[in-house]
């Protein structure tokens, strides 16, 4: 069903995103007239039980980080459509966004740059007065800003780090890929868990493909994350400087122990990695690579409307439309 408006404050605009449990729309406060993001449950799972609790999760944890590298809380609430959070708008693309049109490696000072404001993000989720791990470090919860800051986003998996609890191997919710492979046993998801989904995106931002790219079959891929051994950064991209690309291949260790033993040291390891190699984070780089990436987006857009065929309409019924 078409919203034109939440809580008598919120001006719905458009749609801007669709995941597996929820769907995003960019609005207006029309107090502020400020941009914001109005999330709600998809219509078909708005009356499940654990997608409720998952969703009120979400908005108790994101209202409880105050940083500038985790997308913003602004208000929550509910009405006849069911729950629904309102959060900082973001204007720019998901990490996800970014590999998947630049089809090329991101430049090693703008994902320096990205590194850091992540682990900072992830910094600010594991500590004091917060204490969740984030559990979905993945691209696509990873906001780059057309103004080079990166936000984490999407709390809806995140647990206390006190209420952490051991999942049934082959249980484990998130996405494959990103997942830590002890979680895929069934073994514990701890805050090394999150530094091993910010290495995933780093590798593959740096390498401009998967860690796994040649595997497509779930089972084999589920396989190879288990138990092969990750390709070297520096094989798929010899450009990277050897610290910095040992650091991220120690983040996607099998073995946790062989992880950075939290954000920070992994925070602290990259820029000093980059540091002896005479390379510096570049917030500036990183927005240009947004900026070109949208353009990207939008030529490609615009050349599909253009390529679509003219149909003929004065012979058809008129479409009737379309409703949750």
């Amino acid at each position: 069903m078409e919203i034109a408006n939440v809580a008598g404050r919120y001006g719905i605009e458009h749609v801007a995103g669709t995941g597996a449990m929820a769907r995003v729309w960019r609005a207006t406060d029309l107090h502020s007239h400020a941009p914001v993001a109005i999330k709600r449950i998809l219509e078909g799972l708005r009356t499940d039980p654990d997608v409720r609790a998952m969703f009120d999760d979400e908005a108790a944890v994101t209202a409880s980080i105050a940083h500038p590298n985790v997308v913003g809380y602004v208000d929550r609430g509910y009405d006849a459509h069911g729950p629904w959070i309102a959060l900082e708008w973001v204007d720019g693309l998901t990490a996800q966004e970014l590999v998947a049109t630049r089809r090329a490696p991101l430049g090693v000072r703008a994902t320096l740059s990205l590194a850091v404001d992540l682990l900072q993000a992830l910094a600010a989720t594991h500590g004091p007065g917060v204490g969740v791990i984030h559990r979905d470090v993945a691209p696509s919860n990873v906001l780059v800003g057309l103004d080079g800051v990166t936000r984490l986003a999407d709390y809806g998996l995140a647990r206390s780090i006190a209420r952490a609890r051991v999942n049934s191997a082959g249980t484990a919710k998130g996405k494959i890929g990103y997942l830590p492979p002890e979680v895929l046993r069934g073994s514990l998801h701890g805050t090394r868990g999150d530094l091993y989904g910010a290495g995933a995106v780093l590798w593959e931002l740096l390498a401009g493909r998967r860690v796994f790219a040649h595997v497509t079959s779930k089972g084999a891929l589920a396989h190879a994350y288990l138990y092969a051994p990750r390709p070297a950064l520096q094989s798929v991209n010899p450009t990277v400087p050897d610290g910095v690309a040992a650091v991220i291949d120690s983040a996607l260790s099998i073995d946790p122990a062989r992880r950075p033993p939290n954000a920070l040291a992994m925070a602290e390891r990259l820029l000093n990695a980059a540091d002896a190699a005479s390379v510096s984070p570049s917030p500036g780089e990183l927005s240009v690579a947004v900026w070109g990436a949208r353009r990207a987006i939008a030529a490609n857009d615009a050349g599909r409307r253009r390529a679509e065929p003219v149909r003929a309409t004065h012979t058809a019924a008129p479409a009737l439309a379309e409703t949750g």
